[in-house]
């Protein structure tokens, strides 16, 4: 199909005001395979890929949204004590959400695609000691990183009533089915508690 003209030229796709205009881009396996649709019941254009449901939508506002895009988020359901060096957020804990299931049970997630992720991530020790230093980190198949201040708990100053919270963000470069986790830092055992505000860990693609 050829559409030439020496000024403005275009193809119309008209449909009534409760149905939606489509264009299909299919192979030998699925006719369908891909998708553009506009819909004139709610005024939004969608993205099909690869047979799935929509992978994008542009509401009829402008904002645009990503469906299955990777995202998760889990917290510490039931207080948790976890050793220096050992990995956070693999026991106990309840999952909000995880679009693609990229966050497996061993408390690590993997990333499907390579991109930029961005990730945020507390912990909330209920039974921490006068002077007990924290120095949490993040371990990624590229590299590690630190979060959280470095700190040590000090009754009235850096925490109260043995409860010492860090938290930390992190933005990471990963490759396709690289894993990223919580690893425990700290001159004792961290007794993580069940807060689902306190003691969580959350990841989404950017980009």
């Amino acid at each position: 199909l050829v559409i030439e003209a020496n000024a403005n030229s275009g193809i119309s796709i008209l449909s009534s005001t409760s149905d939606a205009g489509r264009i299909y881009f299919g192979d030998s396996g699925d006719d369908d395979i891909g998708q553009i649709r506009y819909n004139h019941d709610d005024n939004s254009m969608n993205f099909k890929v690869n047979a799935l449901a929509d992978a994008m939508k542009i509401h009829s506002g402008g904002e645009v949204t990503t469906p299955l895009n990777p995202a998760f988020r889990v917290y510490q359901s039931t207080a948790t004590e976890y050793a220096s060096g050992h990995t956070m957020y693999n026991q106990n804990i309840t999952e909000e959400y995880d679009m693609n299931a990229d966050m497996g049970t061993n408390g690590s997630f993997t990333a499907p695609v390579t991109g930029k992720y961005i990730f945020d991530m507390a912990y909330y020790d209920v039974s921490a000691a006068e002077n007990q230093q924290y120095y949490m980190e993040f371990i990624t198949s590229n590299r590690n990183y630190r979060w959280a201040n470095i700190n040590f708990y000090r009754a009235g100053y850096t925490g109260t009533g043995a409860n010492m919270k860090g938290e930390g963000t992190i933005i990471a470069d990963m490759d396709a089915n690289d894993t990223a986790y919580v690893k425990c830092g700290s001159s004792a055992n961290v007794d993580n508690g069940n807060n689902q505000q306190n003691a969580y860990y959350s990841g989404i693609l950017i980009g």
